[in-house]
């Protein structure tokens, strides 16, 4: 640490502390009480124009500004904070599921945190270590040619021993890479055999070989989808029937 960093560094420690919220972490001003929200926009602003005020903003070094020296300050003061509960989740089995695990945090340090941030520290923390990872590779050996009322039922194999918050990310994700992998590809085939024409009283949307295309088709083809997966097939259809229509009127206009 050079001899800025430890100026700002001593600043900082006379001038603010960090605490546990009920959310976050917090800084408080030592002087006014003031807390700011470590992740708000505000407390940045704050922070910015504090040091630029009275510090100022400069480079330290070359890969750092005075600006960077307040995150160091600010990890430093949270990991000796959550010290003993980060090495208590270091050691968690992830095989026994979030919801005995999340029950096992808030009995052994209640004491020392409110519940709120214990539940947001252990999300974050498992979604990251256990959750995400179990969630990859049950999308690696998804049977793509299943729809997703199929796939996402079938969830409950590796959500029986999570909390609902956890059964929910991991649909949520999973709906996501169905959206993202299949069904956008689906919706984008049909598009390519759908045509536009204009019709005595308004538009008519035909599907080539199958005869004009109305809202009960389209959900007779996607039956087989959830309501997540309908949402996306509906908006990338009104996207498309938008341009759609401007395009063809401006080839009847210029028929004109």
């Amino acid at each position: 640490m050079n001899t800025d960093e430890i100026i700002i560094t001593k600043f900082l420690d006379r001038n603010y502390k960090v605490t546990v919220g009920d959310n976050d972490f917090i800084v408080i001003d030592r002087e006014t009480n003031y807390e700011y929200i470590y992740k708000d926009d505000k407390f940045y602003l704050t922070i910015n124009l504090l040091f630029r005020n009275i510090i100022g903003d400069f480079k330290i070094s070359e890969t750092q500004t005075s600006i960077n020296v307040f995150d160091n300050w600010f990890l430093t003061n949270k990991k000796i904070l959550t010290q003993q509960l980060s090495e208590y989740f270091d050691n968690m089995n992830g095989i026994l599921g979030s919801e005995i695990l999340l029950d096992s945090v808030i009995k052994k340090f209640k004491l020392e945190y409110n519940e709120i941030f214990l539940t947001n520290y252990f999300n974050d923390y498992y979604n990251n270590k256990f959750l995400l990872p179990k969630i990859n590779e049950y999308i690696d050996n998804i049977n793509k040619y299943k729809t997703s009322k199929v796939i996402i039922a079938e969830t409950s194999m590796i959500t029986a021993l999570e909390t609902n918050y956890h059964k929910d990310v991991v649909i949520n994700k999973i709906n996501e890479w169905y959206r993202d992998t299949i069904i956008t590809d689906k919706i984008n085939d049909l598009l390519t055999q759908l045509v536009i024409t204009l019709g005595k009283y308004n538009w008519q949307v035909t599907w080539i070989g199958h005869g004009p295309l109305n809202d009960n088709k389209i959900d007779e083809i996607f039956k087989n989808e959830n309501e997540f997966q309908l949402r996306h097939i509906t908006e990338i259809y009104d996207i498309w029937y938008q341009k759609e229509i401007v395009a063809t009127s401006e080839y009847y206009m210029d028929k004109k």
